[in-house]
């Protein structure tokens, strides 16, 4: 894990944290590896490291913290390029592992808004659930994502259901339209396999 570059520790985290593969030996390795290719890693690579560290929190060996100290300065730099699918694997590994200064979650803000016109189903409702874990609640945000969630209220599967209900009720924020177009997302029977 050591001779990894960049791309390969990226391409190796993501596909081990998904089946929950490796020993902590290795996994300490890859940690160590990811500190050491963190400033030259690209967005896409970036995106994987956090989304797949982020699964194995309680795996983590003594350098975990330094690990996300390097993770958070690497998404602080590449957080203007990250597409939104990169922005929500962000967002949402820094929410599940509980972590990020106020820069970073400024940051982070800033680019979901910038990037409200282009957020589909899944990584609206990562947001939605992510941002809300964290306890952000600046009306911007809330505004733009209540938005996305509306139009995309008919495309979304039953655990973006979950996230965003789950997301707006943790922060008792939602209008009415958000509302109604969950429930109907909700209630629908045909994404629930009913007839």
């Amino acid at each position: 894990a050591t001779a990894l570059g960049a791309s390969e520790v990226s391409t190796v985290v993501s596909a081990l944290s998904g089946g929950g593969h490796g020993s902590p030996e290795l996994w300490s390795l890859l940690e160590q590896a990811t500190i050491r290719c963190a400033p030259d890693l690209v967005p896409k690579g970036l995106a994987r490291c956090i989304n797949g560290f982020s699964k194995l929190v309680p795996e983590l060996s003594s350098s975990g913290a330094r690990l996300w100290q390097v993770l958070e300065e690497a998404t602080v730099n590449l957080c203007t390029r990250l597409n939104p699918q990169e922005l929500a694997s962000c967002v949402n590994g820094f929410s599940k592992v509980g972590r990020g200064s106020e820069t970073l979650w400024l940051l982070l803000q800033a680019a979901t808004v910038g990037s409200k016109d282009i957020l589909n189903p899944l990584e609206v409702s990562n947001c939605v659930n992510a941002f809300s874990k964290m306890k952000i609640s600046t009306e911007e945000l809330w505004e733009v994502l209540e938005q996305r969630t509306i139009v995309h209220a008919e495309r979304l599967n039953a655990q973006n259901v979950a996230n965003t209900v789950t997301g707006f009720s943790r922060i008792s924020r939602g209008g009415p339209a958000l509302w109604q177009g969950l429930r109907q997302a909700a209630r629908s029977e045909e994404r629930w396999g009913g007839k």
